[in-house]
């Protein structure tokens, strides 16, 4: 579904400001210290930029390591 957009178009999709996001603000996070910019087409992504991409989103979305435990 967003392999063949810019990584800016798959943000406002994903986390789109008329659901209270800003996908602006997502898509400069994202970006930080990156050797891509919100202009990239996430198919011409390398390994290593989408594995940066993955861990910046983790940090996005609040993502920490734990355990599932049956209630």
């Amino acid at each position: 579904r967003y392999y063949s957009l810019t990584l800016f178009r798959a943000i406002s999709i994903y986390a789109p400001e008329d659901d209270g996001n800003d996908p602006n603000g997502y898509t400069k996070f994202l970006c930080k210290g990156a050797t891509y910019d919100k202009d990239t087409v996430l198919n011409t992504m390398t390994e290593e930029q989408r594995q940066y991409l993955l861990e910046r989103m983790a940090l996005m979305e609040g993502y920490q390591v734990g355990r599932i435990t049956q209630l």
